[in-house]
């Protein structure tokens, strides 16, 4: 019922426009910003740039002490497309700060597209890098997507399928475990929904994870003031709030 709303709505106001992703959530479709991070290959999807800060405060209950914020920016012209994104993580009660960063780039079409990006991650001092390569074809609105984690390590594989009409778009994931545990009882599955419309907009992502069926959500909204900016709301599960600004230019 919620991807008929999504439908209607997008495709009779928007049936003309391209998919402009904002919002968190996405797999085949991320946010454009987090593309580098999550998925580099639909940096081929768009052609535009954006910025974008996000901030997660503390929570009493799931993370009492840290703050969680990123500063993002993607670029590309359909044909070639980069990323760079820094994420950075504060405990205000141990003073552990730990920061991580990646960047990568992706070269094709909308319809066929290849990207890898690498990630640089701390934990205690302790610098690591993986390299992600992620693949994607796409005819019709129709969207296949496989992306290969950390390929120079443990790999892990995620793999995806999605549709988009109009500024509507609803996707199925499904993420397994490092590559030395494929029969562990961790393979995640994910659909997700998302509406990116003129002034507002809101997305919605299911996950569940193993036999022991362990399920989590994230639900988002933005509104768009003005032309080029955007407001936005995250609230995930386990309990937990985000906050974030994208300008679009």
């Amino acid at each position: 019922m919620v991807v008929a709303c999504a439908w209607l709505l997008a495709g009779r106001a928007e049936a003309k426009s391209d998919l402009r992703k904002i919002l968190p959530g996405g797999f085949v479709f991320p946010a454009f910003s987090d593309a580098i991070s999550v998925n580099p290959s639909y940096l081929l999807h768009e052609k535009r740039r954006n910025l974008s800060l996000f901030y997660e405060p503390p929570d009493s209950d799931t993370a009492p002490n840290q703050h969680d914020a990123s500063l993002s920016f993607a670029s590309s012209n359909g044909r070639f497309g980069y990323g760079l994104k820094y994420e950075s993580s504060l405990n205000d009660q141990t003073n552990q700060f730990d920061h991580n960063a990646a960047l990568g780039f992706g070269m094709g079409t909308k319809e066929f597209a290849l990207a890898v990006a690498v990630k640089l991650l701390t934990d205690e001092s302790i610098v690591s890098h993986y390299v992600n390569l992620a693949f994607r074809y796409g005819k019709g609105g129709m969207y296949y997507q496989l992306v290969m984690h950390e390929v120079n390590a443990d790999t892990l594989f995620e793999g995806g399928v999605g549709y988009t009409q109009g500024m509507a778009s609803v996707e199925a994931s499904l993420l397994s475990p490092h590559f030395s545990r494929l029969g562990a009882d961790a393979y995640r599955g994910s659909v997700a929904v998302a509406l990116d419309g003129e002034r507002f907009g809101a997305a919605a992502r299911l996950s569940v994870t193993g036999l022991s069926l362990v399920v989590g959500y994230q639900f988002s909204v933005f509104f768009r003031p003005k032309e080029s900016i955007y407001l936005i709301f995250k609230y995930e599960d386990p309990r937990r709030i985000g906050f974030g600004l994208t300008l679009s230019f």
